[in-house]
């Protein structure tokens, strides 16, 4: 008989942690790139676009630390990550630091390490949801 491998409801489990931290990780490096300048912009914000970079750059920033922080909230007690709203949040946080790196490095070279870090965050949030 093959062994179930997904974990009994309430239980902790470190493999999500492992894909929100990751990807929270590939978040943080962009957002240091950005501070420092070294990450040229997406296309979009050339023009007139260029008046919404403060605050796609602060939206990004400020949600890839959170979900760097709330990646860890799988290491602790069961009855936490059992609620709906901690649920929602990771989902929340995933989505939104995504799709705001993605935007921002439309036609660069740093587009695939967002939309990697989307990917594995979005999986951590996904199999963390149905915990």
């Amino acid at each position: 008989m093959a062994k179930h491998s997904m974990m009994s409801k309430g239980q902790t489990d470190a493999r999500v942690f492992g894909l929100e931290f990751i990807g929270s990780i590939f978040y943080l490096i962009l957002a240091y790139m950005i501070a420092a300048d070294e990450m040229p912009v997406s296309v979009v914000f050339t023009g007139s676009g260029a008046f919404w970079l403060p605050l796609f750059a602060g939206v990004a920033v400020v949600s890839a630390i959170g979900l760097f922080i709330f990646s860890f909230t799988y290491l602790s007690e069961p009855a936490i990550i059992s609620g709906e709203h901690t649920k929602n949040l990771g989902l929340d946080l995933a989505v939104i630091t995504g799709v705001t790196f993605v935007a921002m490095t439309t036609g660069t070279g740093y587009m695939v390490l967002a939309i990697g870090g989307f990917i594995l965050s979005l999986v951590g949030a996904m199999v963390g949801y149905r915990l």
